[in-house]
């Protein structure tokens, strides 16, 4: 009876404020989640897809118009990178770069400059 009661001043003070309350007529519309994604360091046919299909390499995303930026490539990700017609790669690993990736560049007429920086251990001690 309160909440009837106070529901009834609050729409009697809207009114006189020429204001509305936002009512929802209708609930908003929930959609199904998409089918997950094939993974992406599998062969091609493994995962649900063709080598026809393009797979970026995990964190691809566009830096800026004409760059980019990722983790590590692997093979499933090559068709992918080659449609981007990339110029130079560059890697900040001290590792050697595997060869696989290297005929991959090399095919494709990519430079590779590396820069061998050494990772930190821990990213969130306090001598970071």
């Amino acid at each position: 009876r309160q909440r009837a009661l106070e529901a009834g001043q609050r729409e009697e003070a809207m009114e006189m404020s020429g204001l509305e309350l936002w009512k929802h007529e209708k609930p908003p519309k929930i959609f199904p989640m998409p089918p997950p994604l094939p993974p992406l360091l599998a062969a091609p046919g493994a995962g649900g897809y063709d080598e026809a299909t393009l797979v970026p390499p995990l964190n691809f995303a566009m830096v800026d118009d004409g760059i980019y930026r990722s983790g590590f490539p692997a093979a499933a990700n090559f068709r992918f990178l080659k449609s981007l017609n990339l110029r130079s790669i560059v890697y900040l690993c001290p590792e050697p770069y595997p060869e696989t990736n290297t005929e991959f560049l090399e095919k494709n007429g990519i430079k590779l400059h590396q820069f061998g920086i050494e990772g930190q251990s821990d990213a969130w001690s306090d001598n970071a």
